[in-house]
């Protein structure tokens, strides 16, 4: 919740001074006082400070109605994103948005590196990059629609593959606008690198080193031979950075291939996919329904621990999933009842008188319907 408000940096890290100056232009200082809940920001011992970060302090519920309300929550969204990773650019793979490059729009990135946009408000940022043509991009999120993966705010490295199109359009005798409008970029980028400015040279390393750093990359090649380019480059970062720098063609010729996506004229064998999606989604059901405390079944809680992506957009051509699906998704209700029957399950279980109180505590439905909560009473007898 507080990463999505902007208060939470990649790391973790929570903001407190920000988050401390918004609560208190909320609530004002007067009233924080009048309910005895007094923010001192920059207080390692300030009550706000302590109950967003990891602790065995308690404290009072108005605490902590007053930081849900400050973020606009209820205890029923605490329950939906318990356990959930904030992912401001969705989870899976992304594209490579190098127009130059063949695999252009194609979902060639593994991962984003995250950051954060000091300027925006603490808006995350992210950061692309293709091993396969060097081309790297950053994007400030969240995204909010599938259109939102295929923008960038800024350029990193147009890569070689950029770079060699570049010369081969301009030997070609393009104009600096045609060029401009091939490459998706601006005429006065077009004419600054085609006069020379802004190519760094590679700094010269003696052959002896060069060699040195390419037997330590086919050794962690031969270390970890189920890993993946990118998870190989995550052992030693600083290692790819150099051979990328020197010999970006060795390091593509000496690496786990990539796997891409191609959106040519190959057909999905939509049947074979969805007999393969359900096995998938019934094993992430089953998971979902063994959890304790109960979590709902939803489309995107399926869709995380599946590791399926825009399951919903294709629902049509996956009947039997479709089927499935439309049979194990949870409304609100069915959940809340399952999450009834699991409470006074667990409270006979430790040997407990089994109270009207004691359930809606546990299952943690204080704002369920009135007919969820007779359900309760019938269950215990209490219905008149």
């Amino acid at each position: 919740m507080l990463s999505s408000k902007g208060y939470l940096s990649a790391k973790g890290t929570v903001n407190q001074i920000e988050l401390g100056k918004d609560l208190l232009e909320y609530y004002s200082e007067e009233l924080l006082v009048y309910l005895n809940c007094e923010l001192k920001i920059g207080d390692n011992n300030c009550w706000l400070r302590l109950i967003t970060s990891k602790h065995r302090s308690i404290f009072h519920p108005l605490k902590h109605i007053l930081l849900l309300l400050f973020l606009n929550k209820s205890i029923d969204d605490i329950d939906e994103i318990k356990g959930e990773k904030y992912l401001p650019f969705g989870n899976g793979k992304y594209p490579c948005l190098n127009p130059a490059a063949e695999h252009y729009k194609q979902l060639c990135i593994d991962d984003v590196t995250l950051g954060r946009e000091r300027n925006r408000g603490g808006k995350p940022r992210g950061l692309f990059e293709c091993l396969l043509c060097g081309f790297s991009y950053s994007r400030i999120g969240p995204d909010n629609s599938e259109e939102d993966k295929y923008r960038y705010n800024k350029v990193i490295n147009f890569g070689s593959v950029w770079f060699d199109k570049l010369k081969k359009l301009n030997e070609d005798g393009f104009t600096n606008k045609e060029i401009a409008k091939k490459l998706n970029v601006g005429v006065h980028t077009v004419w600054r690198y085609l006069n020379g400015f802004e190519r760094k040279e590679i700094p010269k390393v003696s052959n002896k080193k060069v060699q040195n750093l390419k037997q330590r990359w086919l050794q962690l090649i031969e270390q970890n031979p189920t890993y993946s380019q990118n998870q190989i480059r995550n052992l030693d970062k600083g290692l790819y950075s150099s051979l990328y720098a020197i010999d970006s063609e060795w390091l593509k010729n000496n690496s786990p291939k990539s796997t891409v996506y191609s959106k040519g004229n190959k057909r999905v064998d939509w049947s074979k996919r969805d007999k393969d999606y359900l096995v998938q989604i019934k094993y992430a059901i089953e998971k979902i329904e063994n959890l304790s405390p109960p979590q709902r079944v939803t489309l995107n809680r399926i869709e995380n621990i599946a590791n399926l992506s825009r399951l919903n957009k294709n629902l049509d051509k996956l009947p039997e999933t479709n089927d499935y699906l439309s049979d194990k998704l949870e409304s609100i209700e069915a959940f809340q009842l399952r999450r009834i029957k699991w409470a006074m399950d667990e409270i006979e279980r430790s040997g407990e008188e089994i109270t009207y109180s004691k359930v809606v505590m546990k299952a943690n439905v204080y704002k369920a319907s009135s007919n969820i909560l007779d359900e309760i009473k019938k269950a215990l007898g209490l219905d008149s």
